[in-house]
């Protein structure tokens, strides 16, 4: 760090202001996404997945916690984000892909 005198200090503390605001923006940024997150019914997951599985399938799914789930009283639900991850994690990887890793 440099040092300060009297007369570099306003332009300083501009400088600690743009970097507050910029890790402010950073932080709302981050604070929207987790919010953002959506959620699903048993219904509305089925007619998101690929296939539209039977819901006996999913509670299949669920009771041998194959697939992230959270239950709210009664209620399964289930969330976009961990979905997506959940079938991304399950794509089968090419042939390219497996001798790169080797």
């Amino acid at each position: 760090m440099k040092e300060l005198s009297f007369d570099s200090l306003p332009s300083a503390v501009q400088e600690l202001n743009n970097r507050l605001i910029r890790i402010e923006h950073l932080l709302k940024g981050k604070g929207e996404k987790q919010d953002s997150d959506q959620w699903f019914d048993l219904d509305e997951l089925v007619s998101y997945l690929p296939g539209h599985p039977a819901k006996q399938t999913i509670y299949g799914l669920v009771s041998t916690r194959k697939i992230p789930f959270h239950k709210r009283g009664k209620r399964l639900i289930f969330s976009k984000q961990s979905i997506d991850q959940w079938i991304a994690d399950g794509r089968q990887k090419t042939v390219d892909e497996i001798r790169n890793e080797i």
